[in-house]
C-alpha cells in the first residue's frame, strides 16, 4: 500500500505486564484498551482486542494481542490467537511492535518465544518489527539514556534488534500529553521510514503462507530424520542381538567340543586301563554325558 494513503495497521506483541495496552492507548491518544496494574493483578488478554482512531489525518488500526507467557493460556492457544490478530489487520500489518520493558530482563523464555514467532511467521516478519521499550522514565531517574541502556542488553536481544534493522524506540507512558505526542510522532516517523523501505507494503498473507510452507517442510524433514534415526537404532539393536546370539552359539559349540574331547579321553582311558567295578569308568563318564544332555536340552528349549 503506498505511503501516501496514510493508513497504518499495527500489531502489539509482548509479554503480560510490559505495558502493551497502555502503549496502544498512548499511540491512539485515547483509552481504547483496558490497562491496569495492581499489587495482585495486571491486565490479561485471552483474545485479541482491536481499536482504531484517526491521528493527524492518518487512520491507525491497532490489534492488542494476548500476553506472552500468560499461565492462563498455552503457547499453542496464544499463537493461534495472535495469528487471528494478524488476520484482523487484513490485508496485513504495516508494523509489529514488540513491546519490552527496561525494568524487565530479557529472558531465555522471551528469546525462545521470539524465535517461535519468527519461525511461525517467517523471517520476512523482521522487515516489519520495531522494538519498543516502555518505562524509560526509570532510566531518566537514573540519569541515563536508552542508548546507554542498549549497550548492556543481552546478546540475544541485540540480535533480535539487529534482525529488525536496528529499529528501537523508548516510551514513557506516564509522560505529560505533549511529551506523549512527541513520542508517538517519533514512532510514526520510524514507521514511515520502515514502510518506505518496504516499498509501501505490509506483511501479507502470501508471506505467511510461505512461512507456513517452510514450517511444514521443516517438520517433514524432522520427521524423516527421526524415522531414519529410529530405523538405524533398530538395525543396530538387531545387529547386536544377532552378534550376541552368534557369540553364544560359538561359546556353546566350544563347550561341547571340550566336553566331547573329555568324553573321548575318558573312553579311551577307560578301555585302555581295563578298570572294572562300579566306580571307575561310568562314575567319570556319567557327569559329562549329563552335561551334554543338559546343554542339548537347553539349546532345544531356546
Amino acid at each position: 500500500m503506498p505511503v501516501q494513503e496514510r493508513e497504518y495497521r499495527l500489531v502489539l506483541l509482548g509479554k503480560t505486564g510490559v505495558g502493551k495496552s497502555t502503549t496502544g492507548n498512548a499511540i491512539l491518544g485515547e483509552q481504547a484498551f483496558t490497562a491496569k496494574l495492581s499489587a495482585t493483578s495486571i491486565t490479561k488478554l485471552t483474545v485479541c482486542k482491536a481499536a482504531t482512531n484517526r491521528i493527524n489525518g492518518r487512520d491507525v488500526f491497532i490489534a492488542d494481542t494476548p500476553g506472552l507467557f500468560d499461565t492462563d493460556m498455552t503457547q499453542a492457544d496464544v499463537t493461534k490467537e495472535i495469528v487471528r490478530c494478524v488476520g484482523m489487520t487484513s490485508p496485513g500489518p504495516h508494523a509489529v511492535i514488540l513491546v519490552l520493558s527496561v525494568t524487565s530482563r530479557f529472558t531465555d523464555e522471551e528469546r525462545n518465544t521470539v524465535d517461535h514467532f519468527i519461525k511461525h511467521f517467517g523471517k520476512d516478519l523482521y522487515k516489519f518489527v520495531i522494538v519498543l521499550f516502555t518505562g524509560i522514565d526509570n532510566l531518566e531517574r537514573e540519569n541515563t539514556t536508552l542508548d546507554a541502556y542498549m549497550q548492556n542488553i543481552p546478546t540475544a536481544l541485540k540480535k533480535v534488534i539487529a534482525s529488525a534493522g536496528n529499529r528501537y524506540i523508548g516510551f514513557n507512558n506516564k509522560a505529560e500529553p505533549n511529551a506523549l505526542e512527541s513520542q508517538v510522532a517519533s514512532l510514526f516517523g520510524m514507521i514511515d521510514a520502515m514502510v518506505s523501505t518496504n516499498g509501501g507494503g505490509c506483511y501479507t498473507n502470501e508471506m505467511y503462507q510461505r512461512a507456513e510452507a517452510e514450517l511444514l517442510r521443516q517438520e517433514r524433514e524432522l520427521r524423516r530424520q527421526a524415522e531414519e534415526k529410529k530405523m538405524q537404532e533398530e538395525a543396530r539393536i538387531r545387529a547386536e542381538c544377532k552378534e550376541g546370539f552368534e557369540n553364544a552359539l560359538r561359546d556353546l559349540e566350544k563347550k561341547h567340543e571340550k566336553e566331547m574331547e573329555q568324553v573321548r579321553n575318558v573312553i579311551r582311558g577307560g578301555i585302555g586301563g581295563g578298570n572294572g567295578g562300579d566306580g571307575g569308568f561310568m562314575s567319570i563318564l556319567g557327569p559329562l554325558l549329563g552335561g551334554l544332555v543338559g546343554a542339548s536340552t537347553k539349546c532345544t528349549i531356546q
